[in-house]
């Protein structure tokens, strides 16, 4: 998961740093964070607390998760006032109700024909599960949460923080076609659904989400048979819970992380197009410029006072400059980069940056500078004050930090141990993924094939140059426990026809610079690891690759303890593909290599 989160992280929408109240492992990315959302699944009726209040940090039963199941679905009082049949023996009598509406409606199973295992601690997968087909999508849990999170939230273990997360998630999730819904092309969200049958109304749910879940500002149809006539809108959850009904003001597309930086476009009675403001809490517009012939028009969002709307005119790049007053300028930009249809860019509180060919454009306030690139140099990740780019050729990479200002602060060298000796290297994409290169980002670190690296006050440290495909700091000890490879080796594997790269063994980075090798030296192709989950007391826990369905790699949950490795877990591509015993088997493997507990 920290792989995936990382790889997302320096995309068009900017990404939101996770707040204390945050408990257990699933994010959503949503204003509001998981004790906000409990709150709100309350405010809805969806989600009692204890009388300890919401103990978001607890593990959950299955007899409690049926009782959160059944009170998410707004059938709470149903299920208390009827007589549910259930073949289980071991579900106590205040969980009866539930369980047995849950049952009866086909939501949920026992763990065998006799036995429900109410006393057992739900898991992520299988919450999943019971949310898939709450929202009417069948019996897989990744139209919830996908794998890479149950693997993560599983290791560690599913508390209710991680159920309130998932069923706010399931809030917004949209449902298959139900027949009741006579429109073939309707596609509804699990929230309207519930508002349909009266579990909570839209002001309801516009009084509790409003700071919790994303909004989104569209025009949207009076009338669901009439798409003729449409009025600005907000949207939570797939529910317009406003409406504007005087405007047409359409929004201009943006960025969901500056919702509260809101412009829209309306016609006037000459036919030009005229910018609008839009109060994101009232819809409210204002009138506040004419723009000739402006067209793409994106918001940015916000730094500073200053407000900036990307657009183009007769195929010249611009921005649109909105000061505190909402006054408008026009600032010409050379045309930005465009990956897979993404501009990508990087907008804090200090300065708006994006990539043009072999430069950068800083721009602060109203006033733009240019950072230019060596040829083959790409903006990797800006931090606060720091901007991170890297130089790859065939024979080296170099990571450069600079300020702001376009000042070099640390710049690293690493040289290829292994350059491309044949025509392959025409092609830049394959020269970057054979040289060592950066490719993922945390909050302050940095890792890749070209080494560790760590952003603090300013400034770029390099922890090790070694390939550093995942890694997990150890605060007992203040160590750092990778997963690399030797020098020359190159470990390889192909997921969704992306290739990737990533390492057959860990090694402990000790506080003091010095290398600890943690596994036993195996043959080639041993293992293929995947993530570092956990150190703590010098257990290790990791997860390691296995080839599943076609074009997929699934993932054995192992534990490190004195040398030695204890397969602990398998995702559900592997069981499906190798059977109930694969962890078993894949136990027996290591012992007879000499590395498993068993050897």
């Amino acid at each position: 998961m920290k792989k995936l989160l990382c790889a997302l992280a320096f995309m068009a929408c900017a990404t939101l740093s996770a707040a204390a109240a945050d408990v257990g492992t699933i994010r959503n990315d949503y204003p509001g964070d998981t004790e906000a959302q409990a709150q709100m699944l309350h405010e809805l009726g969806l989600f009692n607390g204890t009388e300890k209040g919401f103990e978001l940090e607890k593990p959950m039963t299955r007899a409690e998760a049926a009782a959160m199941l059944t009170r998410f679905l707004g059938a709470e009082q149903t299920a208390r006032a009827g007589t549910w049949e259930h073949p289980f023996t071991d579900v106590p009598q205040w969980a009866a109700p539930y369980v047995g509406w849950l049952y009866e409606n086909g939501l949920t199973k026992g763990v065998s024909a006799t036995r429900y295992g109410a006393e057992e601690n739900t898991s992520c997968e299988q919450f999943g599960t019971f949310l898939a087909r709450a929202s009417r999508n069948g019996e897989e849990p990744f139209w919830i949460v996908d794998s890479e999170e149950i693997a993560v939230c599983d290791a560690v273990g599913f508390v209710r923080g991680d159920a309130v997360a998932l069923a706010a998630r399931t809030l917004t999730t949209t449902e298959r076609v139900q027949e009741l819904y006579l429109n073939s092309d309707a596609h509804i969200t699990v929230a309207q659904r519930l508002i349909d049958e009266g579990i909570f109304t839209e002001e309801m749910l516009k009084t509790a989400a409003w700071r919790v879940l994303p909004r989104h500002y569209e025009c949207v149809p009076t009338r669901q048979d009439d798409k003729s006539e449409e009025r600005l809108s907000c949207v939570i959850a797939g529910v317009t819970v406003m409406r504007n009904e005087y405007s047409n003001v359409k929004p201009l597309n943006y960025d969901q992380g500056f919702a509260n930086s809101l412009y829209g476009l309306a016609t006037n009675a000459q036919g030009k197009n005229m910018l609008h403001t839009i109060d994101a809490e009232t819809l409210a517009t204002k009138e506040i410029a004419r723009l000739d012939g402006i067209e793409d028009l994106f918001v940015l969002g916000k730094s500073g006072l200053t407000d900036y709307i990307k657009g183009s005119h007769n195929g010249k790049q611009y921005l649109l400059i909105v000061t505190e007053d909402k006054q408008v300028r026009l600032l010409e930009t050379p045309p930005a980069l465009i990956e897979d249809g993404v501009f990508s860019y990087y907008l804090d509180e200090n300065a708006l940056v994006f990539e043009a060919a072999e430069m950068l454009c800083i721009i602060q306030g109203s006033e733009m500078q240019t950072l230019a690139l060596s040829p083959n140099e790409k903006l990797f990740v800006i931090n606060n004050n720091l901007i991170i780019t890297q130089r790859v050729t065939n024979e080296q990479t170099t990571v450069t930090a600079w300020t702001l200002k376009g000042k070099v602060i640390n710049q690293y060298t690493l040289q290829n141990d292994d350059p491309l000796q044949d025509e392959r290297q025409k092609f830049e994409n394959v020269v970057w993924f054979h040289a060592p290169h950066l490719e993922n980002q945390s909050e302050n670190f940095l890792w890749g094939s070209a080494g560790l690296y760590q952003m603090e006050n300013d400034q770029l440290k390099q922890i090790i140059s070694r390939p550093v495909y995942d890694y997990a700091f150890d605060p007992a000890d203040g160590s750092y426990v990778l997963i690399t490879h030797d020098a020359g080796k190159r470990m390889e594997y192909t997921e969704y026809a992306v290739q990737a790269q990533t390492g057959d063994t860990l090694v402990r980075l000790n506080a003091d610079g010095t290398e600890t090798a943690l596994l036993p030296e195996l043959p080639d192709g041993s293992l293929l690891l995947g993530e570092v989950l956990s150190t703590t007391n010098g257990r290790v826990e990791f997860t390691t690759l296995k080839a599943a369905e076609p074009h997929f790699m699934s993932r054995f949950t192992c534990v490190l303890e004195n040398g030695r490795i204890k397969v602990t877990d398998a995702d559900e591509g592997i069981t499906m593909i190798y059977g109930e015993n694969a962890v078993e088997e894949e136990q027996h493997r290591l012992d007879a290599l000499g590395a498993g507990v068993g050897a």
